[in-house]
């Protein structure tokens, strides 16, 4: 009988340990497979006084490394270790491509050669990487096919990436297209068209995949730009700022959700949103300039893992009106936000972690899974879409507003109020109507969420929306979710 009890305990204890195992360690299984030696290139990056441009190639050869690393053989799509999402495991596939895609294209952009030599030395054809996993991802006889188009569906939003790899790699990817080709991949995008969207950020995905399927000459809807577009621009409530959606807040999502794709529209056809850019967006990345220093920024908010976009309006601005935004202010908020996150864990085994700094369950959206957060790459696309001999590259780096002085601001309409401290660099945003603190508090991410979840197989992540947006205050030095890395 002892026997019996004690082979029941040990039996007992090898199937909990597989449990733990199961549900803290297997998400996160397939990251041995990345190259140990590649994690040079962010140790690296952090060391540096001065990044230079090749140190930003090279991270987007780390980057590339990852996407192949965990690419399924077509390169369609990409299974990124991490804690998954709600959606289908398709989306989340298809997720792994079309965020790292458009890097590959600007690499591909303003490079004389297709040929990359990884962190690893392995070399690869990048044209073939991503013509491989465009026609695979619109075939719909190919395995790998990314799926039909349906209302609300998130293939909407990744359609708009994808669009964008197209027109970056026009002179490449698209040119080594045949009709029918062509004909396949367009085919595939113009889905979006006629399709309920979320009544927000989201109606900028289906004018983007049009706007980019008119400057590449194939088919579009001209309707769909002016439909989705006028309906954004409703949005807009002054002083730079948009709200996500008729009664959504005021968050990042106007850097990485609104004046990212403003950009990149206006940049495929300079007749759309040219005033929206020449009034709105200089307004906007100057409030933006005063969020950021060495301590990244005040953050807040939903969708934190996309931390490292926050930079791309300023970019833009910059290019758009050095007058308005000096390219070496865009430069030095580029430079103080990847060296800032990638000491502190935003980049690991090919992939962006999920969270502020690294790993972070509690604050990762259900609607997030392992390859949502390389939203995150979009302040490194337009920086290396700009040529080498552009004054953003080129001009040495210049303080930010609170590397200069104090200040105190009010921006987004006078909704927050900014304050920063050049002794300390801390960026502070005040919250003129805060929640009771004793309602802001995180409900931390649990053993039992982690079954739930494993046992399920949809997330089962707390719902921290108070704590992201109901605090008095949001400091840069200390971030509100702490800094795990």
């Amino acid at each position: 009988m002892r026997r019996f009890i004690l082979f029941a305990v040990l039996a007992g204890a090898i199937i909990a340990a597989g449990g733990l195992w199961y549900v803290y360690k297997a998400p996160y299984a397939a990251a041995a497979r990345f190259p140990a030696a590649s994690e040079a290139v962010v140790t690296r990056f952090t060391t540096l006084p001065k990044p230079a441009r090749a140190d930003y190639l090279a991270l987007a050869g780390y980057v590339v490394e990852g996407f192949l690393t965990y690419a399924t053989p077509t390169n369609a799509r990409a299974r990124y270790p991490g804690l998954h999402a709600g959606g289908k495991r398709q989306a989340e596939e298809l997720e792994g491509f079309s965020r790292v895609a458009p890097l590959m294209a600007v690499w591909l952009e303003n490079s004389k050669s297709t040929m990359l030599t990884l962190p690893s030395g392995r070399t690869v054809d990048l044209a073939a990487v991503l013509e491989d996993g465009l026609l695979a991802g619109t075939d719909p006889r190919n395995p790998d096919y990314w799926g039909d188009i349906t209302d609300r569906d998130q293939r909407i939003a990744e359609a708009a990436d994808v669009a964008l790899s197209l027109w970056l790699s026009r002179a490449t990817v698209w040119q080594r297209l045949d009709a029918g080709e062509r004909s396949q991949v367009v085919r595939w995008l113009l889905q979006v068209n006629g399709k309920e969207v979320a009544d927000n950020n989201w109606h900028l995905f289906v004018a983007q995949v049009n706007v980019a399927l008119q400057a590449l000459g194939a088919e579009f809807d001209a309707n769909a730009i002016e439909k989705n577009l006028a309906r954004t621009l409703q949005f807009y409530r002054g002083d730079g700022w948009f709200t996500d959606g008729p009664d959504g807040p005021v968050d990042y999502y106007n850097a990485w959700g609104f004046y990212y794709h403003i950009g990149w529209i206006h940049r495929m056809n300079a007749g759309l949103l040219a005033d929206t850019v020449d009034k709105s967006l200089p307004v906007f990345a100057g409030d933006l300039l005063h969020l950021l220093g060495p301590h990244s920024y005040p953050v807040m908010g939903r969708s934190v893992c996309y931390r490292m976009a926050v930079p791309a309006p300023l970019i833009f601005a910059s290019t758009f009106d050095p007058a308005s935004i000096p390219p070496a202010q865009a430069r030095r908020a580029l430079d103080l936000t990847w060296d800032f996150f990638l000491e502190h864990g935003a980049l690991r085994e090919g992939r962006v972690t999920q969270g502020y700094c690294g790993d972070d369950p509690k604050i990762l959206d259900n609607y997030s899974g392992p390859a949502s957060c390389l939203w995150s790459l979009r302040s490194l696309i337009v920086a290396l879409h700009l040529p080498r001999e552009a004054d953003f590259w080129t001009q040495d780096a210049a303080p930010l507003p609170v590397e200069q002085g104090d200040f105190e601001r009010r921006i987004a309409g006078g909704r927050w109020l900014v304050r920063g401290d050049a002794r300390t660099s801390d960026i502070t945003l005040v919250n003129p109507e805060p929640l009771p603190e004793s309602q802001t508090r995180f409900t931390p991410y649990s053993l039992i969420d982690r079954v739930l979840g494993a046992v399920r197989g949809t997330p089962h992540r707390p719902d921290n929306e108070p704590a992201k947006y109901g605090r008095a205050t949001y400091g840069s030095v200390q971030p509100f979710c702490g800094c795990p890395t």
